[in-house]
């Protein structure tokens, strides 16, 4: 749709639930994860072209967890190597790729971590968050990360915080008793 709300079409049908959806950078497709009214193998992953003609499916729900990303380019879905999903903490799904393809954000026990990967390969891996965190989003550029977690005391609210990815530097954004759940940036 429309940024105001207009020209609004249904692109996927048949979803029972969807998880998450990653516009490919050249903003002409979206994929998406999600899972279908079927017995087995019910997380999918779709590629879906914004003009509804085309759309691709993968029934392996072990990648459909969010494993799937655009290559830089968004001409193609880049399927990760099962070295790489192993490589991560037992647990780790949904991963949020950074903007050029090349780092993976991740949770873990609660904690934001990044690792960079190089050829299928992690060559960095940082755990950047002294708070637990969830709903993390990339900046455009890759140089922040924007999440949600409980303020520096510990109580039970959530906040907005950004994390600087190259030296960790930390700054609650949000002081109030709000929840925030699926951030974006713009």
């Amino acid at each position: 749709m429309a940024g105001d709300g207009t020209e609004n079409k249904r692109l996927a049908k048949e979803q029972h639930r969807i998880h998450d959806i990653w516009w490919s950078p050249s903003s002409d497709a979206i994929l998406v994860a999600l899972e279908i009214e079927q017995a087995r193998n019910q997380l999918e992953n779709w590629i879906v072209a914004i003009g509804g003609k085309s759309t691709k499916r993968w029934r392996t729900s072990r990648w459909a967890k969010g494993w799937r990303h655009w290559d830089v380019n968004g001409a193609k879905v880049n399927e990760p190597r099962n070295r790489l999903m192993e490589a991560l903490p037992e647990g780790t799904k949904w991963p949020v790729w950074s903007p050029d393809g090349k780092q993976i954000l991740f949770y873990t026990a609660g904690k934001i971590c990044v690792a960079a990967v190089e050829n299928g390969s992690f060559t960095k891996y940082r755990n950047l968050s002294p708070y637990s965190g969830w709903d993390a989003a990339w900046s455009p550029d890759g140089s922040r990360i924007a999440f949600v977690g409980r303020d520096s005391a510990g109580r039970d609210t959530s906040e907005i915080f950004l994390l600087d990815v190259e030296t960790g530097n930390m700054r609650q954004i949000t002081p109030s008793p709000h929840g925030y759940l699926d951030l974006h940036w713009r």
